[in-house]
């Protein structure tokens, strides 16, 4: 948007972040904004973080810290493998700490890494009125990079 170079250090780039969410149970609405850094670090094509406010249909004045790393294509007996994280962790005072990743682990199929066949494992805990609960969702996926 400015039109200027914003890298500083470690740091590429800097983001304004807006991000809604909505989901079938108990019609959940969130309302997110906020800053993201993206970081130049050796290993990684990808590597994003932020703090968003947020604010949703049960509770005002939360935070969200969000990353989202890529890694570099790994060599692996001849083969490219990469390595995806995404990080949500959310804090709430009165149901504690929610966290959610979802790691992938990723082997390229085509010659620039289109088509990828691969692992992911979501992770979720979170608190309810006290309660502790937890997901743990393992997938094998399919993705098509444009």
């Amino acid at each position: 948007m400015s039109g200027r170079n914003l890298a500083i250090g470690s740091i590429s780039d800097i983001s304004l972040i807006a991000r809604y969410e909505r989901a079938s149970y108990a019609d959940f609405r969130s309302y997110n904004h906020g800053i993201s850094l993206n970081f130049k670090v050796p290993g990684f094509a990808y590597f994003e973080s932020g703090l968003l406010h947020r604010k949703t249909n049960f509770y005002n004045n939360e935070w969200l810290w969000r990353s989202v790393l890529m890694s570099d294509p790994l060599p692996i007996a001849g083969q490219k493998i990469h390595f995806n994280l995404l990080s949500l962790i959310n804090g709430t005072g009165e149901n504690g700490t929610e966290v959610f990743l979802r790691p992938e682990l990723l082997w390229e199929l085509s010659a620039k890494g289109a088509f990828q066949l691969g692992l992911r494992h979501e992770i979720h805990r979170y608190k309810i009125n006290g309660r502790d609960y937890s997901r743990k969702s393992p997938m094998l996926i399919l993705k098509w990079n444009l």
